[in-house]
């Protein structure tokens, strides 16, 4: 029996993740992007932006990379749809 990669309990037989703990990394990596896209979009909406991705983060398992890809990937859609 496999721990869960995000919460680290006991994730059941031939398993590695629950499907909440998935579904919830999954929520906080939209909702990052959707965060930046909306900040850069709003120009000037930058503030607390880096607290408010930093409790996502926390409480979807996103390490400090990942929440960087992400605000690069949230800028780089914003700017794209702007132009």
């Amino acid at each position: 029996m496999g721990n869960c990669r995000f919460c680290a309990k006991p994730a059941g037989f031939l398993r590695s993740v629950h499907r909440e703990c998935q579904e919830k990394h999954n929520a906080g990596r939209a909702e990052i992007l959707t965060l930046m896209s909306a900040a850069v979009k709003k120009r000037g909406a930058l503030a607390g932006l880096k607290a408010k991705t930093a409790g996502i983060a926390a409480e979807s398992w996103l390490d400090a990379n990942s929440t960087r890809a992400l605000l690069v990937e949230g800028y780089a859609k914003a700017v794209d749809d702007v132009l």
